[in-house]
């Protein structure tokens, strides 16, 4: 525990319980990371382990992970998280960029915006009062609800429970779309699968 920062922590072993009101960075290890605390930033994160229960209030940048991501909690922005295994739980009340990830992604809840979401697999559980720009994925969306709108969402997995009060735009998929529930627009919405119940009270164009 410690109120300083905490620099260049690099080891083959696993790290667990590291409190500090100080920021983290560069912390390099081939172990997983459990129960990392603090209220300033966390920068350049690297390992090859999952990262488990990582809190802060700051922002979490260049997050560099082989294991799987489970319980970000931040109040700070997430940028430059980057995987192959899942992404579990990550909370936040800052805006989420460039999420990378090969891995399904579950229950993503902010109230900033989420940009640059781009994975091979599904989508569950995206929640945010923000907008959503750049969402590329091969796997299926899911249960997609926002008040901000919906840009540039391109997928070759079905999309089902996309429910939004902002405008949908550049919805590209080859499959099915399944319940699209907006009160805005919806614009250049391209499918080579069925379109099934799509409810808005804007325009369709």
């Amino acid at each position: 525990m410690t109120t300083g920062r905490v620099e260049n922590l690099v080891t083959t072993g696993r790290v667990e319980n590291l409190v500090t009101t100080g920021r983290v960075e560069n912390l390099v290890t081939t172990g997983r990371v459990e129960n990392l605390m603090t209220t300033g930033r966390v920068e350049n994160l690297v390992t090859t382990g999952r990262v488990e229960n990582l809190v802060t209030t700051g922002r979490v940048e260049n997050l560099v992970t082989t294991g799987r991501v489970e319980n970000l909690v931040t109040t700070g922005r997430v940028e430059n998280l980057m995987t192959n295994c899942r992404v579990e739980n990550l909370m936040t009340t800052g805006r989420v960029e460039n999420l990378v990830t090969t891995g399904r992604v579950e229950n993503l809840m902010t109230t900033g915006r989420v940009e640059n979401l781009v994975t091979t697999g599904r989508v569950e559980n995206l929640v945010t009062t923000g907008r959503v720009e750049n969402l590329v994925t091969t796997g299926r969306v899911e249960n997609l609800v926002t008040t901000g709108r919906v840009e540039n969402l391109v997928t070759t997995g079905r999309v089902e429970n996309l429910m939004t009060t902002g405008r949908v735009e550049n919805l590209v998929t080859t499959g099915r779309v399944e319940n699209l529930v907006t009160t805005g627009r919806v614009e250049n919405l391209m499918t080579t699968g069925r379109v099934e119940n799509l409810v808005t009270t804007g325009r369709v164009e």
